[in-house]
C-alpha cells in the first residue's frame, strides 16, 4: 500500500512539474537572487551585486566590487504536491590591472524529481581611455550546466528516455560588455550586453535539445537616490523586456525595489548594516508573483551577502 502511494504521488508530482516547467525553459534565467528577481530581471548592467556573475561579469568590472553572497528562494508556494527550490551562491574578487573574476554557483531543484545545476566561472577587463566612450568593460564567461533526474526503480528506471542515462552535463560559453558612462551629456546612463551560450550545447537528455543563444541588452539611468534598470532580452526568437525600478534610502542603507518582465511581477526591498569600516552585511527579500500560474500564493527569495 505505502510503495501505490508513493506511486502516486511521484506521479502526480510529474505531472505538476510538467505543468509548471512551460514557465522557464532549460537553463533559462530564474532569477538568481533577491535583487534580480525584485528587478523583473533586468540585471545586465549591474555592477555593484556578485550575482552579476550569472548576468554579466563585464559590469562587474566597471565597479571592481568585492563580496559574496548566498540565496534561497521557495517557488510556486501554494502550488500542491510541488516542491521547487533554488540556492545560489556568488562571488567576486577584483584583481592588479583593472581585471575582475567571479565565479557562480546555482541549483534549481523540484523535490526528488530533478535537479539543475549552474556553475560560472567569468573574468573581465576594465578599459581606460578608450575612443568615443571613454571607459569600457570586457568579459567572458563558462558556464558548466548540469541536469540530473531521479529515477524510480519500479517505474522510470526503464523508461527508455533515460537509456543514455539520466544525467548530462555541458559547458557554453559567453561573452560580455559593458559601459558606465555612455554619453558624457547623459549623467548616469549605462549600458550593458551579453550574449550567453554561443556554443549551442546539447543540454538534452534522452533527446537532443540544443541551448538557444541568448542576447541581452540593458539600459540603466541612476538619478541621485533613484535607479531604473531595462534589459531587453532575445532567446528563440522571441523578445522579453524586463523592467525594475530600485530607490535607496537612509544614506543608502535601505533600498525598496519593484520590477516586472512578462512572466512575474516582483517587490523587495534591502537593508545594509555596516559590521566594520570596511565590512558591510547586506540582506534582501523579494516577493515574487508569476502572472501566468494560478493557485499560488507565489515565491519567496532571501539573500545576504558581505561586502568587503
Amino acid at each position: 500500500m505505502r510503495a501505490a502511494m508513493k506511486h502516486f504521488w511521484m506521479g502526480i508530482g510529474i505531472l505538476t512539474w510538467a505543468a509548471v516547467a512551460p514557465l522557464r525553459a532549460a537553463f533559462e534565467d530564474p532569477l538568481w537572487s533577491a535583487r534580480s528577481a525584485a528587478l523583473g530581471g533586468a540585471f545586465t548592467t549591474i555592477e555593484d551585486d556578485p550575482t552579476g556573475a550569472f548576468y554579466n561579469p563585464a559590469a562587474l568590472a566597471s565597479a571592481r566590487p568585492r563580496g559574496v553572497n548566498f540565496g534561497y528562494a521557495k517557488l510556486f508556494a501554494g502550488v500542491d504536491n510541488v516542491d521547487l527550490s533554488l540556492n545560489q551562491l556568488a562571488y567576486v574578487q577584483p584583481l592588479p590591472e583593472g581585471t575582475t573574476m567571479s565565479i557562480g554557483w546555482g541549483s534549481v531543484v523540484s523535490g526528488g524529481l530533478m535537479r539543475e545545476d549552474t556553475f560560472v566561472l567569468g573574468a573581465a577587463q576594465r578599459f581606460e581611455h578608450v575612443p568615443l566612450i571613454e571607459v569600457v568593460s570586457a568579459g567572458v564567461s563558462l558556464r558548466y550546466l548540469s541536469q540530473k533526474y531521479t529515477l524510480d526503480a519500479a517505474r522510470s528506471a526503464g523508461d527508455p528516455v533515460f537509456r543514455d542515462g539520466a544525467q548530462r552535463g555541458v559547458v557554453a560559453f559567453d561573452v560580455h560588455a559593458h559601459v558606465p558612462e555612455v554619453d558624457p551629456r547623459v549623467p548616469g546612463l549605462s549600458a550593458g550586453l551579453s550574449v550567453r551560450g554561443l556554443n549551442k550545447p546539447d543540454v538534452g537528455v534522452g533527446s537532443k535539445v540544443r541551448l538557444p543563444t541568448e542576447a541581452a541588452f540593458g539600459l540603466k539611468y541612476k538619478w541621485r537616490s533613484w535607479s531604473l534598470p531595462v534589459d531587453m532580452v532575445v532567446r528563440d526568437g522571441e523578445l522579453t523586456p524586463h523592467v525594475g525600478v530600485e530607490a535607496r534610502l537612509a544614506q543608502e542603507r535601505v533600498a525598496l525595489r519593484a520590477g516586472t518582465d512578462t512572466h512575474q511581477a516582483g517587490a523587495g526591498l534591502g537593508y545594509t548594516h555596516a559590521l566594520r569600516k570596511s565590512i558591510q552585511l547586506q540582506v534582501d527579500y523579494t516577493f515574487l508573483w508569476p502572472l501566468e500560474l494560478q493557485d499560488t500564493s507565489g515565491s519567496h527569495r532571501a539573500t545576504i551577502g558581505v561586502k568587503f
